[in-house]
């Protein structure tokens, strides 16, 4: 699964009402703690790299700013993140 990071409540927010109603499979739900021990919110996505990378692209062109964008996946039982992007890149 994908994990997109935001920087604020707000931008979270952002990101739900642009996507709630567009079809896209998506969570809102607190940070995993194994990308981050701060509080925050994240979008859970289950999807190809491809569309990720899209949706990350559609992020910026409409202005929702993200922290970060990671992978998750278990890995005999425990959580393993790899990051995949991090900032507006």
């Amino acid at each position: 699964m994908y994990i997109i990071t935001f920087p604020s409540t707000y931008q979270a927010l952002n990101f739900e009402k642009k996507y709630k109603e567009t079809g896209l499979k998506f969570t809102l739900r607190p940070v995993p703690r194994e990308i981050s021990s701060s509080c925050g919110i994240a979008a859970q996505l289950t999807t190809d790299e491809i569309s990720i990378k899209n949706l990350w692209a559609e992020c910026r062109k409409y202005k929702i700013e993200t922290d970060g964008l990671f992978f998750l996946e278990k890995q005999g039982g425990k959580a393993v993140v790899s990051t995949i992007l991090i900032g507006q890149e």
